[in-house]
């Protein structure tokens, strides 16, 4: 249970890790960029009438939610009055953590799925050695002393 608990907290510091370091980038970008691309992936929201030099500009940047919100005042593009939105900085660090998660995850599912289809074709799980037409009393593999079951 601790291991689990471990792995647990791991996962959601480096998810907190990864959201932090995304809301750091797109705030750079606004601070880098004062033309704004409006394709860019860090943004969720963005408006702005006119010049953009010359107006206030409202921002939401965050992937998959929004994890920061804030204003750049007129003419100050390099100094944004940004707050963090909690609930999508929370949202963000689960799906980060989730995915990190995931990535840890699948070669133990491959291996696992590997196994079953292994057994359902009579095959040893671990070497995939074949086991039909043995004796039905012996339980290791032979090849590689494997126990299935």
């Amino acid at each position: 249970m601790k291991r689990w608990l471990v792995r647990i907290s791991v996962f959601l510091l480096l998810g907190a890790i990864v959201n932090v370091a995304v809301a750091w980038a797109a705030i750079g970008r606004i601070r880098s960029d004062a033309r704004w691309i409006f394709g860019t992936y860090l943004t969720i929201s963005y408006t702005c009438s006119g010049d953009p030099r010359a107006t206030q500009t409202d921002f939401e940047c965050g992937f998959p939610a929004a994890s920061v919100r804030g204003t750049t005042p007129p003419a100050q593009l390099n100094a944004p009055a940004w707050q963090v939105t909690w609930i999508g900085s929370f949202i963000n660090t689960v799906v980060f953590a989730g995915a990190f998660w995931l990535v840890y995850s699948l070669p133990s599912l491959w291996r696992a799925l590997l196994g079953v289809e292994r057994i359902r074709r009579g095959l040893c799980p671990k070497c995939a050695y074949d086991l039909r037409g043995r004796e039905s009393d012996s339980t290791a593999c032979p090849e590689c002393g494997h126990r299935p079951g």
